[in-house]
């Protein structure tokens, strides 16, 4: 999929020619929305044990009392992870729940006051 192909929501691609995210990469068929979910899901499930990995570290350096430089440092990373699991459930939020919903077309600007309220959640 490219700039200018045309989505099966009947919108044209807008990605400046280049090739869109995985998460966004399914207007194809309903077969591809549907193994999109899975490899979604299946990245988002790896991404979250990799934080739990990353909780447990931090609570084990908190008990041994090292250093709150390292402590600081582990807890950036993580929340830099978190970050990027949640931009990714919004992504696929954007299109699941927002584009494609129960086949029904929405008006755009409902469709951007819903994108608005989740970002502002997020934040």
């Amino acid at each position: 999929m490219v700039a200018g192909d045309v989505l099966h929501s009947g919108e044209v691609c807008k990605f400046g020619g280049r090739e869109p995210p995985i998460i966004l990469n399914v207007f194809r068929s309903e077969t591809a929305l549907d193994e999109n979910k899975k490899t979604v899901l299946k990245d988002l499930t790896v991404r979250m044990k990799r934080i739990e990995g990353q909780a447990r570290g931090i609570r084990n350096m908190l008990e041994e009392g090292r250093d709150c430089e390292e402590v600081i440092l582990q807890l950036s990373a993580m929340r830099a992870a978190i970050g990027k699991v949640a931009m990714a459930v919004m992504a696929n939020y954007l299109e699941q729940c927002l584009l494609v919903h129960d086949g029904e077309e929405r008006e755009q600007g409902e469709l951007i006051d819903r994108a608005k309220r989740i970002f502002l959640k997020f934040s």
